[in-house]
């Protein structure tokens, strides 16, 4: 990754040149093995998914992600995704309870050190009933298991603060967020900052991108 210290942007409000359109990117990451946090159901288990599970995954993709705008992995050719979870340095989970596929998880192991949480979540009905701790702690673990040293994850914008409080480590480890927005063209602003910074002012850039729409 580059380095993306040496710039920062003020809180507050932001145009952008004529002709551009923000784009936010942000990343959560972690740099050491987390303390996990209890999960109080041990009902679920993981299954994992090859290459000839595309209409499992597909299934299971659509139904966590079409109230969110996931759409990547549905307009792709079906032999590109069997090749990305046929990969056998890409992990790919259905969360599963009581013969049910709740769950997503998806780790990327393709860069060398580097664990990509590609993709997190259960369906909606399973919200608030311990899947997603569970899920979490499964992502943790497994991921540490491998020979790492970052672990991260591309997160909607902006990051909800549960997804932020979910994230967050135990006492071990040190978790950053990366920011970079801009056009195609140029960079609006980019910079390392502290989860409650970035929260700020992802929203600022966020309340920027609707004032220029509306206006």
């Amino acid at each position: 990754m580059a380095d993306f210290h040496s710039e920062s942007l003020a809180l507050g409000f932001h145009p952008l040149p004529p002709g551009h359109l923000a784009n936010v990117v942000t990343c959560l990451e972690m740099h050491a093995r987390p303390v996990l946090r209890p999960a109080h159901d041990d009902s679920f288990s993981l299954e994992r998914m090859g290459a000839a599970d595309t209409d499992r995954f597909r299934a299971l993709f659509r139904a966590i992600g079409q109230d969110i705008m996931w759409f990547s992995r549905l307009i792709i050719p079906e032999e590109k995704l069997s090749a990305i979870i046929g990969d056998p340095n890409v992990f790919c989970f259905a969360l599963v309870k009581g013969g049910a596929d709740i769950g997503l998880l998806e780790l990327d192991f393709r860069e060398v050190g580097q664990c990509e949480l590609s993709f997190f979540g259960v369906v909606p009905t399973a919200v608030g009933g311990g899947a997603g701790r569970y899920l979490m702690n499964e992502a943790l673990t497994r991921a540490w298991e491998q020979p790492i040293s970052r672990m991260w994850v591309q997160p909607p914008v902006p990051p909800s603060a549960r997804l932020i409080a979910w994230c967050r480590p135990g006492p071990r480890a040190t978790p950053t967020i990366f920011c970079s927005g801009g056009s195609a063209r140029a960079h609006s602003f980019r910079g390392l900052l502290s989860i409650d910074e970035a929260i700020a002012r992802i929203t600022c850039a966020s309340s920027t991108v609707r004032r220029s729409v509306m206006s």
